[in-house]
């Protein structure tokens, strides 16, 4: 256009000057510029494309896509979720009276080898699978709502050879802590334990049966599970005793009992079926 207009002007007006608006200069000028931009625009871009790639730190499997073939991606957006499968972690909530019994552990930090072992148990593909694993760290934060503490359970390679079937996350599972070790220590049943207000509060008591006669026992009640209690044996509760689990009315120290269950020969099934009555 503007060639055109520049013959038509030396047409009629010979060799003067033609004005700038008449030969479009400025319209030349302007769409110049933005050619240039374009330019600079693309040898940006194919630096960019050149740059870009997607890559992380570690092996893992993807969980998630957030994108499609095709799709104009702008820097920063997250692509995927992925989770590593070098290790699986699993929090487990217990109260803060079991870390007692837990030797190693650091607040917020991973343990060292010192750390107690664990065994995993998952029913996946139809058959009970077991990983090995031990207590990497303790949390450092107790829940506001359940009030308990966590610790966290590492599993290495649980997509590896050793296992038949892979730790896949969000499985359910069963965790068992291995913890210390108490020598000298008597186990009863739960319902054996009694309470009693003592000088210091209430007392942990059990009663006996010895020579006919019931005894109240204070013991030290050194771990308390859902169905069991572990007591010290350096008490005078001894290996031996007959613990009385009836629940009994107007016990006192000293009263005489009788067992049924040896007298049931000449008793009626109904006396038999009390167990131990004052």
């Amino acid at each position: 256009e503007a060639a055109a207009a520049q013959d038509e002007w030396r047409a009629t007006s010979g060799d003067a000057e033609p004005p700038a608006l008449l030969v479009r200069e400025p319209q030349i000028r302007q769409i110049e510029a933005e050619i240039a931009a374009a330019e600079a625009d693309l040898e940006a871009a194919e630096l960019a494309l050149e740059r870009t790639r997607l890559s992380v730190p570690f092996d893992g499997l993807i969980l998630q896509e957030s994108v499609d073939p095709g799709q104009w991606v702008s820097q920063g957006r997250a692509v995927a979720t992925l989770v590593g499968t070098d290790a699986m972690e699993i929090r487990v909530p217990l109260d803060d009276s079991e870390l007692r019994w837990l030797d190693g552990l650091e607040l917020g930090r991973p343990g060292r080898g010192t750390t107690p072992s664990a065994t995993v148990s998952t029913r996946f593909a139809g058959r009970d699978q077991i990983y090995q694993g031990r207590v990497d760290r303790l949390e450092g934060q107790v829940d506001p709502r359940s009030r308990l503490v966590h610790v966290v359970v590492r599993i290495d390679d649980p997509f590896g050879s050793d296992y038949d079937a892979p730790l896949l996350p969000g499985t359910f599972a069963d965790v068992s802590i291995a913890g210390r070790e108490l020598a000298g220590v008597l186990a009863l049943p739960r319902g054996a334990l009694r309470s009693a207000p003592g000088a210091r509060g209430a007392e942990d008591q059990v009663w006996v049966a010895r020579d006919n006669a019931l005894q109240v026992l204070t013991v030290d009640v050194l771990r308390r599970d859902r169905d069991q209690i572990f007591v010290s044996a350096d008490g005078d509760l001894v290996d031996g005793d007959r613990v009385i689990v009836s629940n009994l009315e107007g016990v006192a120290d000293g009263i005489k009992v009788r067992d049924l269950d040896a007298a049931s020969s000449s008793t009626s099934p109904a006396e038999t079926a009390a167990g131990a009555t004052p």
